[in-house]
């Protein structure tokens, strides 16, 4: 359900009119570019539209590589490091991703890309149940298959501000 107060929806179409305004200020327009960009990539991560009793995943505690962090942290940084690879090189990758896309995913609202995330969000929280007390390990092939959904997603985000 949309929030009365305002959400990440409302933000998006407030900084997109603020940027395509020519009544805006060039401090107006760039304070709306440096938001927009921020909404929209939150936006494509699952997480960022994540169940609100646990804060996105903030609260749900994981090992990775026997390391303690929690979910959402998984999805914000982790995933993203778990590959040695250059930023020029991620940057080809996602690229490829886009190759053939780039018309449909720019033809998608705001709307859509919120259903996106919603849903892949049961992929996100598919990791098997830990015991009672202890921390849910995340295994190889749970880093493979989300790794290969952040891509997706971080690509569209791209497609979609460069639109």
């Amino acid at each position: 359900p949309r929030s009365p107060k305002g959400d990440v929806l409302f933000a998006i179409n407030k900084y997109r009119a603020q940027l395509a305004s020519p009544d805006s200020s060039f401090q107006e327009r760039r304070y709306a570019m440096l938001f927009l960009v921020h909404f929209v990539v939150d936006v494509h991560q699952p997480l960022h539209v994540g169940y609100q009793e646990d804060l996105g995943g903030n609260k749900v505690a994981v090992l990775l590589d026997g390391k303690a962090t929690n979910l959402h942290s998984v999805w914000d940084t982790a995933l993203l490091q778990s590959e040695d690879q250059s930023i020029q090189d991620y940057t080809v990758e996602l690229l490829a991703l886009s190759a053939g896309n780039v018309a449909i995913w720019q033809a998608a609202a705001p709307e859509v890309w919120v259903q996106e995330s919603l849903d892949v969000r049961p992929e996100v929280y598919s990791y098997p149940a830990p015991k009672w007390g202890a921390k849910a390990r995340l295994s190889d092939s749970y880093m493979t298959v989300s790794k290969e959904i952040i891509d997706i997603r971080l690509a569209q985000a791209w497609v979609r501000l460069a639109g």
